[in-house]
């Protein structure tokens, strides 16, 4: 099941009640696509590319993108978490050192071989995923 189903089923909702369904119903989606919740402190593979996505969980477009993430046939580490986990900008470097103050979701971090290389929110983040998505998409033609 697409993650953007969530945003569907739940924009009809008050927002109390939208929130606390999509909180409830996110991590279960998430596995079941294929991805993993990751938090600080968990493994990071040494070798190879990872990608660290977080996204506003009731944006039908951050949404939208994991979707087209997760349907990628090359399976680089793909890590998730959720924004609204994060309370201040420190708790978000936690996940991306040093991306900079972010004001907009998503926020991105790639590592090579267990080397962050590239780091960005907002547009700028979208603009890297979208090549990087790209460039696995070419490659697997």
């Amino acid at each position: 099941m697409k993650l953007v189903n969530l945003f569907f089923e739940s924009m009809h909702m008050q927002p109390g009640d939208q929130q606390r369904y999509v909180i409830s119903e996110f991590s279960k989606r998430v596995e079941d696509s294929g991805l993993k919740l990751w938090k600080p402190g968990d493994p990071i593979q040494n070798r190879g590319k990872r990608f660290l996505v977080s996204v506003a969980e009731f944006s039908r477009e951050d949404l939208e993108l994991l979707d087209a993430l997760s349907e990628l046939s090359d399976r680089s580490q793909l890590d998730i978490f959720m924004l609204s986990k994060c309370k201040s900008q420190s708790d978000i470097e936690l996940y991306v050192p040093d991306v900079g103050p972010v004001y907009q979701s998503p926020v991105v971090g790639i590592w090579e071989d267990g080397v962050l290389v590239a780091k960005a929110s907002g547009w700028q983040a979208k603009q890297i995923l979208t090549k990087e998505i790209n460039a696995i998409r070419l490659a697997n033609l």
